[in-house]
């Protein structure tokens, strides 16, 4: 299969649209239009990528959302756990990353397992409210996509 017709088919996976023909013929009789070019293009990164990437991503977002605490945190031993949950290479990589634009409200340091659901938190936000259906916090908020975008990045450039 070629590599358009590949993202072709996760972006449609991605929307929950099934590319069977029974499965159009369905949509059709019932009214639905299914998914358009738009909302084809609108399928983030994250998204499309393997459920274990998926998660790196998520815990990349959460890492960010906190890079400020994690600056401020003297303890050796919970940033040695943060770092064990998280993983080493992700999290050093976060730190390494620019924070003049990454949010700072001056709470501590949460748990890792708070970090990674405040991390999907993040990327659902980002997504346009055409996924609202399938996640029902998408609501298109640009801060967090353009977030959960800098996190494909820092994941991918791993």
């Amino acid at each position: 299969m070629s590599d358009r017709l590949t993202r072709r088919a996760a972006q449609r996976d991605a929307l929950g649209v099934s590319d069977s023909r029974g499965a159009r013929f369905a949509q059709v009789c019932s009214g639905y239009a299914g998914p358009t070019f738009a909302d084809l293009a609108a399928v983030p990164r994250w998204l499309m990528l393997p459920p274990d990437q998926q998660i790196r991503v998520a815990r990349a977002a959460g890492l960010m959302r906190h890079r400020a605490a994690i600056d401020r945190e003297l303890s050796g031993p919970r940033l040695a756990m943060l770092a064990e949950a998280m993983g080493e290479d992700l999290l050093d990589a976060v730190c390494a990353s620019d924070a003049a634009d990454l949010p700072d409200d001056g709470a501590p340091l949460p748990r890792p397992d708070l970090i990674l659901v405040e991390g999907w938190a993040t990327l659902h936000a980002g997504l346009p409210v055409i996924f609202a259906a399938r996640f029902p916090d998408a609501c298109g908020d640009a801060a967090a996509r353009a977030a959960s975008e800098r996190a494909v990045d820092l994941v991918l450039a791993l």
